[in-house]
């Protein structure tokens, strides 16, 4: 945990801590495990994410990850991300995913199913990263599956990059700006990202189709020219 993280952290705990302080009838002992317990959320909190690229930067993008068996087992695309980051001086945060998908082997994943698990999913996105002033939002393959349901209902105000993902358009409640990138070779998700590009069109969902002479992986090239301007 770097210096400023352990300062906000420090921040957290006392304005916390403070605020039970003020409550009447509250005492000596319970305030010193509330202590206990604000630090270990917090603690958590940091375990969920990796920052990756210029950590310094005011520049951050938050990136969610594509189905996994462990967090740390992603490293190709955190290695091509972190590249990215400090190729154009900007951080980007790596989020561990919500939960385990019992339809994909109960490997890690986004939970997008229906409205509530987006909204869940989502608000566990907010509180992970914390008060951080975020860029924009990038998603490979399952995180890009989640931001393009997310984008439907939420206008995030920030550009959305999804990477091998795709799918058919829902009912679209929201406004957003959307880079989605599909490989020429990805046969399990070429159609869905072409049919997502389709039905986008004359909605309130801006979407820029970028295609690219690979498969399922994230063009480091590409993502980071997108990312420059």
């Amino acid at each position: 945990m770097n210096t400023n993280n352990i300062l906000k952290l420090l921040k957290t705990i006392y304005k916390n801590f403070i605020s039970l302080c003020k409550c009447k009838g509250v005492k000596a002992i319970n305030l010193f495990f509330c202590l206990i317990i604000f630090i270990s959320c917090q603690s958590s909190k940091e375990k969920n994410k990796v920052i990756l690229g210029n950590k310094s930067s005011k520049n951050c993008y938050i990136y969610l990850c594509g189905l996994t068996q462990k967090f740390n087992y992603e490293k190709h695309n955190r290695q091509i991300l972190d590249d990215i980051g400090k190729n154009i001086s900007i951080k980007i945060i790596a989020i561990k995913p919500k939960d385990r998908c019992i339809d994909f082997d109960n490997m890690l994943c986004w939970p997008h199913n229906n409205k509530q698990e987006i909204i869940e999913t989502y608000k566990y996105i907010k509180e992970t990263i914390n008060n951080e002033n975020i860029n924009g939002y990038i998603g490979f393959s399952n995180g890009g599956f989640f931001l393009l349901k997310l984008a439907e209902i939420e206008s995030l105000n920030k550009p959305i990059i999804a990477i091998g993902a795709g799918g058919y358009i829902g009912e679209i409640k929201a406004k957003n700006n959307l880079f989605l990138f599909i490989g020429k070779q990805d046969k399990w998700h070429y159609d869905l990202a072409k049919q997502f590009y389709k039905q986008s069109q004359n909605t309130s969902l801006n979407v820029k189709l970028i295609e690219y002479d690979q498969g399922h992986v994230i063009p480091q090239k590409l993502l980071q020219q997108v990312l420059q301007n």
